[in-house]
């Protein structure tokens, strides 16, 4: 019976703690927004993500010459947002999480520093996108996110989908994720 307890406790602090980031969104509600580049690597991740969290996904823009952003909502429809425009569709929006997917060649500081800091924010900025997709995974909970990506990436990658890109041979250790300060 303690162990039952002590079981429950445990899973209902845990829950708690993460502030429910693995869970899903039956609301219509914007908990959680991932901000990444509309990249090879970085888009399907997030595209995975959304599938898994039903929650918006603000792409910048691959050319940085571009000052247009892509706001993906899950039900698939894009909506378009002036770059000068960015940390006011994420005060409206007030998630509780900003999920960052990608290091400064994907996501600039300069949108990573316009986010509230009263939001907890994710930044993952690791050079393996294997290791990212395995870091997201941890966070959220979602079971098979990892898997999934890294096939269809290792898929593009063999079918010569994207040309001049090799796979990495050995993924890098991964680093501890914490809130961004």
């Amino acid at each position: 019976m303690k162990v039952i307890v002590n079981f429950l406790f445990l899973t209902i602090f845990y829950i708690v703690s993460t502030g429910c980031a693995g869970l899903p969104n039956d609301k219509d509600e914007i908990t959680t927004i991932i901000v990444t580049s509309n990249n090879f690597e970085s888009r399907p991740l997030a595209e995975f993500l959304q599938i898994r969290n039903n929650q918006p996904i603000i792409e910048l823009p691959g050319n940085k010459a571009d000052t247009k952003l892509y706001v993906k909502g899950p039900d698939k429809q894009l909506m378009v947002i002036d770059d000068n425009k960015f940390a006011n569709f994420i005060n409206f929006s007030n998630p509780m999480h900003v999920i960052v997917l990608g290091n400064d060649t994907y996501v600039s500081k300069r949108y990573i520093k316009q986010i509230n800091p009263n939001i907890k924010t994710y930044i993952f900025d690791d050079e393996d996108w294997r290791v990212i997709a395995w870091q997201v995974e941890e966070l959220t909970g979602y079971s098979g996110l990892a898997d999934d990506y890294i096939e269809l990436l290792d898929e593009l990658v063999r079918s010569n989908t994207v040309k001049g890109y090799t796979a990495p041979s050995a993924p890098s250790e991964p680093k501890l994720i914490v809130p961004a300060q």
